[in-house]
């Protein structure tokens, strides 16, 4: 905007150069908002100068060139990155645009009525208004705002609002479920209303790192920060870092010196608090430190796979059986994964007896094991399992036998039950 202005100001042979001058620079600058420039520039030719046909065509074909000539020296993009670049995508560029075009309007709207022709003015106006209305329509993604939103929730460890962000909005995507899983357990809720949430299987609880991009590789460290398992967030930091757009992230900085600290490693972690001393506006503070857990250090060594979650869990709770995030984790691990034994066995051993209540979604996994193993009453009280859960569960089990594997009735009668999510979900979504 500032350049169009400089440009409005010259005239003459001076405004033909400063076009053709302006262009490479404000790519070099700007990127795609050289375009934005374009426009308005032949937008203020039409109306107050004289009709310049080829100099207008000149200047939009340097402008539609000049992004491939140089889209290999020093920028290394591809054809279609080059024309929206510094945007990520078409959406983004759109935005600009459309905010920009408004401002022009504003700014230079007694200008152009007093050298445009009767019409001119009002047709300019509907064409900018037009631009701004379908910007806006086109490039408002309520649900990304919705997920942006839990995930800077979460960084400030606004559980309650992540919670109220999720049931407002009912999103249906991996990161989001996980961040809403790491508030579930913030609040001793996980195993009470895990099947509350959309839930693609395991991935939505602990990602793993292949075959991830962008913002879900950018916050794959935070559930295994949450768990305990340091290594890993560690590993999901790094490959973090890596796989955004420039390279570097201040959030992650601050991740990996509350990782070094809670291991013990003080000295890598003051290296990356000097690297955020270096800057303007990131800091860590006495204050920031306070709440990083102690922990993270596993008794014994084990080779495994950075996707082999289940041996990442179980490896954690064996070292801690007091890591209480760990412990529901491998439990919901073994839910998702539709693990019966493998979960009332882990139930056994690390959570029974532990807590005054059996937590909503555990109890209904817990009944499907013992009609499994034809359990007797004794050993099914031995559980405290609520005799209301049980109760539902004799009505399910009636009614599924019933309805001969319709889901309808049942997803009536018996909403956001695990017993739902055993008997239906499967796998639509082939990289799931």
């Amino acid at each position: 905007m500032a350049t169009f202005i400089l440009y409005a100001k010259t005239e003459g042979k001076l405004s033909i150069a400063a076009g053709v001058i302006l262009i490479p620079l404000l790519y070099m600058a700007a990127g795609a908002s050289v375009f934005l420039f374009i426009i308005l520039a032949v937008l203020y030719d039409i109306y107050c100068r004289r009709k310049r046909y080829f100099y207008w065509a000149t200047i939009i074909a340097l402008s539609v060139i000049f992004p491939v000539i140089i889209k290999h020296h020093g920028y290394i993009l591809e054809i279609k990155q080059a024309y929206f670049y510094p945007y990520p995508g078409f959406k983004q560029t759109l935005s600009i645009v459309s905010l920009a075009s408004i401002v022009f309007l504003f700014v230079y709207i007694k200008k152009l009525r007093a050298c445009s022709t009767k019409f001119a003015m009002p047709l300019s106006i509907a064409i900018l208004l037009s631009v701004l209305v379908v910007g806006l329509v086109k490039t408002t993604d309520r649900q990304q705002e919705h997920l942006y939103g839990i995930i800077i929730e979460s960084y400030h460890k606004n559980w309650d609002k992540v919670l109220e962000i999720a049931e407002k909005t009912e999103l249906m995507n991996p990161i989001a479920t996980s961040y809403i899983n790491i508030a579930l357990s913030e609040k001793s809720l996980l195993g009470d209303r895990l099947m509350d949430f959309y839930q693609p299987f395991s991935l939505g609880l602990m990602p793993v790192a292949y075959n991830l991009k962008d913002l879900a590789l950018f916050t794959i460290n935070d559930p295994y920060f949450h768990v305990g398992d340091m290594e890993m967030a560690q590993h999901g930091a790094l490959l973090g870092m890596i796989g955004s757009p420039q390279k570097r992230s201040a959030r992650l900085v601050k991740r990996l010196v509350e990782i070094n600290l809670s291991i013990g490693d003080i000295p890598a972690a003051k290296k990356y608090i000097r690297i955020l001393e270096s800057t303007l506006f990131y800091k860590i503070t006495p204050e920031m430190l306070n709440d990083i857990p102690r922990q993270g250090i596993f008794q014994r060594d084990i080779i495994r796979k950075t996707s082999d979650v289940k041996v990442s869990l179980e490896l954690l709770v064996e070292s801690d059986p007091d890591n209480f995030p760990a412990v529901n984790y491998l439990l919901c691990f073994y839910l998702l994964n539709k693990n019966i034994p493998a979960f009332f066995k882990a139930y056994t051993s690390y959570y029974k007896g532990k807590y005054a209540t059996v937590p909503k979604n555990y109890a209904e996994a817990l009944l499907i094991y013992f009609a499994a193993t034809k359990s007797t009453v004794k050993e099914v009280m031995e559980y405290g399992i609520d005799s209301e859960i049980i109760n539902s569960f004799k009505e399910y089990t009636r009614l599924y036998e019933k309805s001969e594997g319709d889901l309808t009735p049942l997803q009536e009668n018996f909403p956001n039950t695990y017993w739902l999510f055993y008997h239906f979900a499967v796998v639509k979504n082939e990289e799931l």
